[in-house]
């Protein structure tokens, strides 16, 4: 989990709870909603972001020196948005 990159793994605890109480847990996995949802997607997203009703926000790095302080900013936490390196210009 992304959640323990800097920290010690957080065990889980009353295990035995889930079991008596009939908890089901679930994990999100991306490819598991794939197939269901993949043709809205692509039909909705590029409208939205063409008409900037969905705006995001990105980081710029330029050149692999300083690819390193990049990855830094994201284990930190520090950076704002997405995290992108340039390695070259096209």
């Amino acid at each position: 989990m992304i959640s323990g990159y800097n920290a010690a793994a957080y065990p889980i605890m009353n295990l035995m709870n889930v079991m008596t109480k009939e908890i089901k847990m679930y994990g999100f996995v991306m490819t598991s909603i794939l197939p269901k949802y993949r043709s809205a997607f692509y039909t909705e997203i590029p409208a939205l972001l063409a008409s900037n009703e969905l705006v995001f926000k990105e980081e710029l790095t330029k050149g692999l020196e300083g690819a390193g302080e990049a990855i830094l900013a994201v284990q930190k936490g520090t950076n704002s948005g997405k995290s992108v390196v340039v390695v070259a210009d096209q």
